[in-house]
């Protein structure tokens, strides 16, 4: 779906606003198994069925997948651990290893889109370790059910602003760490909201605005935990980016479930799980050129960074051994970003389209040679630059050269 779709299906569905206030809004990624399918890692549901036609007890199998079939996720789990005598553990470290993950196009790798945003720091309910290969800086601190003496340490870090990855379920390779049957919730959850674990996740739920992306959001230990805390703050809201369910009944409940957990949803339709990346595009889009701090804005004012970005450094994009081992005057300073910015300000006004053109095109003169050079990492970044000086020139009545532009943007 593209975005001019996903903007026809949201009229009436109120999302279009809840898009617009959410790129000018700093929020904390929230990341579930959806997210995880593209890198090759199986969705909770799939990682169940799995576990159940590969281990569990002939005898159990029916029962089991009557509680699956019944979404019946925590008492299904308790049961697996029960038949396979606490052997659960060792049935995530298989499915979950980093042997397991695949290679992804840039434009389907939904961390580069988050990292262009600005976003350092991630939440997570997965075992997996996408997040710590694409997002090193933030691997550096992974914090786990097991790591946290405090809420204090929790934050200290904050305050500092250091980047850090929330492990809320543990990691594949820490038995210790994961949380998966109701007795693990209950160890390092408890309902003592005193208790580290249950502080820390007060803390997302009432300082943070969290970003849900594939989190089904459907009735379970944490959303049940979430709905509680929902209950203490009239003012908090967070957003999820999640399925538009087919049946009408369900719609209408749907609603409602998202509403009572202060939650607002931006939609796609039901099974196109591609429009994730194609709506964090859309939200980057305007807002994901990091610009040089001192750098001056056309009416000669010293630029302040974004209340969700943060001015540019790359080593946020790259590991800085990827950095050292490439021509370093690709990256810094980010010219193509700071023309691109200029360019978007200078284009509201009439006086300034002239300029405005010049530097959209300077800045996609630079992406190109960029993405020559290291496609990896600045396909994204060409992308945007095409769509905004092609629909600058759309505005103008240049359709024909848009339409190219266009069509690069689409890698035609």
């Amino acid at each position: 779906m593209t975005e001019q779709e996903l903007w026809q299906f949201w009229e009436g569905r109120e999302c279009a606003d809840d898009v617009q206030e959410l790129k000018k809004t700093r929020f904390l990624p929230f990341i579930g198994a959806g997210m995880s399918v593209n890198f090759g890692y199986p969705t909770w549901p799939g990682f169940l069925r799995n576990v159940i036609e590969r281990y569990a007890s002939p005898s159990e199998r029916e029962g089991l997948c009557e509680m699956l079939d019944e979404q019946a996720f925590l008492p299904l789990a308790e049961a697996l651990d029960k038949d396979l005598q606490s052997g659960i553990e060792e049935a995530v470290q298989r499915h979950f290893r980093p042997s397991q993950m695949k290679e992804i196009d840039p434009a389907r790798n939904y961390v580069r889109l988050l990292q262009s945003m600005g976003v350092r720091s991630y939440v997570t309910t997965n075992y997996d370790t996408v997040l710590e290969r694409f997002a090193p800086e933030a691997g550096k601190k992974v914090i786990l059910p097991t790591t946290l003496q405090s809420a204090g340490e929790f934050e200290e870090l904050e305050r500092r602003g250091q980047p850090f990855l929330l492990k809320l379920h543990g990691t594949y390779d820490n038995p210790d760490s994961i949380v998966l049957a109701q007795w693990q919730y209950e160890k390092h959850y408890p309902q003592d909201e005193n208790a580290v674990n249950p502080a820390v996740l007060r803390r997302l739920w009432q300082h943070e605005t969290l970003l849900f992306l594939g989190c089904s959001l459907e009735k379970d230990y944490l959303v049940e935990r979430m709905l509680q805390l929902s209950g203490e703050n009239r003012r908090i809201h967070h957003y999820a980016v999640v399925e538009w369910p087919q049946l009408p009944e369900r719609q209408q409940e749907r609603e409602g479930e998202l509403l009572r957990l202060k939650i607002r949803p931006i939609w796609y339709p039901q099974g196109d799980h591609s429009c994730v990346c194609t709506i964090l595009s859309m939200l980057a889009e305007g807002k994901g050129e990091p610009e040089p701090a001192g750098r001056l804005d056309p009416g000669g004012a010293a630029s302040k960074p974004s209340a969700r970005l943060k001015p540019a450094s790359w080593g946020d994009v790259l590991p800085a051994e990827e950095l050292s081992a490439t021509n370093p005057g690709v990256y810094e300073p980010d010219v193509a970003g700071t023309c691109n910015n200029l360019a978007n300000l200078l284009s509201a006004s009439p006086e300034g389209r002239k300029e405005a053109e010049e530097l959209f095109r300077e800045a996609l003169a630079l992406r190109r040679k960029q993405v020559r050079l290291v496609p990896g990492v600045y396909k994204l970044e060409l992308v945007r630059v095409c769509r905004n000086l092609g629909r600058f020139l759309q505005s103008q009545g240049r359709t024909e050269e848009a339409a190219v532009l266009f069509q690069e943007a689409k890698g035609e």
